[in-house]
């Protein structure tokens, strides 16, 4: 046979050997698509597992900050607080004093005598999931007022200053122990699934 023609039958045998090879096959590729759709799956799951854990951290990282802060206001206005006008609700769920902080925010003093210089009334209750902060000034005095409202006056007052310090107050109890106060403040976040947390602190009275 000569050399061209040896060439040519080889080069049409391996044509007919490559024709001959077969594809994947209809359960191959079955097989193959159900392994990718489990991988992908694996995937998704994998990232709702994360995006929920991300959420959770985050709900309970904004609850915490949010007791914190209002633990905060609540200490600072005790602090300058006059254990002998404190008085709490019968249900322990709101109080209200007499309080020496100036209009600088610091404790008061008279220059003359050194005693608290006692400036406003300040009343704490809860409204709902809102714990509300209510004050007004009176005027400067080294004396207690001899009249100054009634937790239930503040509440219906419309003229003092009122703050709203947190939405998210499931539960507030104030205890007076004299010179000390109680607080046991439990906060709620506002996911779907709440966080919750659970604070309980004593408050020195100084005065």
């Amino acid at each position: 046979m000569p050399i061209d023609a040896t060439r040519n039958y080889d080069w049409r045998r391996k044509l007919r050997i490559f024709n001959r090879r077969r594809g994947f096959t209809l359960i191959e590729l079955v097989i193959s698509s159900v392994i990718l759709l489990l991988m992908l799956f694996g995937c998704y799951e994998a990232l709702v597992l994360a995006r929920k854990y991300h959420q959770k951290l985050s709900d309970s990282s904004q609850i915490q900050q949010e007791t914190m802060s209002v633990l905060s206001r609540l200490e600072r206005n005790l602090a300058c607080a006059s254990a002998e006008s404190l008085e709490v609700s019968p249900d322990h769920g709101a109080m209200r004093f007499i309080s020496a902080r100036g209009d600088n925010e610091f404790f008061d003093l008279d220059p003359t005598s050194g005693t608290p210089l006692w400036h406003r009334w300040v009343g704490f209750y809860l409204d709902g999931t809102s714990l509300i902060w209510k004050e007004a000034t009176i005027a400067p005095s080294t004396s207690l007022p001899g009249f100054f409202p009634s937790i239930d006056d503040i509440k219906l007052d419309t003229t003092a200053r009122k703050v709203e310090l947190s939405k998210q107050v499931e539960s507030v109890y104030f205890e007076d122990g004299a010179t000390t106060i109680t607080i046991k403040l439990v906060t709620r976040s506002a996911a779907p699934k709440s966080n919750g947390l659970t604070v309980l602190t004593h408050v020195h009275l100084s005065q």
